[in-house]
């Protein structure tokens, strides 16, 4: 049996595209060597942070873009925080 059929956790792969979701309030962020910039509407950086695995941040609410960087490229992600 596989990790994933045991626990639902799919496993972290290698150029895999980082998820970004809100969860319960919180920035999630999930990839494996995955460099994060979270930026406020006003285009501020509020978050730097290097995660590999999964990360989650307490943010005030509002509009975010998170950038992520990983081997096989950058991906942006708009995201609502209520």
């Amino acid at each position: 049996m596989s990790l994933s059929s045991l626990s639902g956790v799919k496993p972290i792969q290698v150029g895999d595209v980082p998820q970004v979701s809100v969860i319960a309030g919180r920035l999630c962020v999930r990839g494996s060597s995955t460099r994060v910039a979270v930026y406020n509407a006003a285009g501020q950086q509020v978050v730097q942070r290097t995660v590999d695995g999964q990360a989650a941040f307490n943010l005030p609410a509002g509009y975010y873009v998170v950038r992520t960087v990983q081997a096989d490229g950058l991906h942006t992600a708009k995201v609502l925080v209520p």
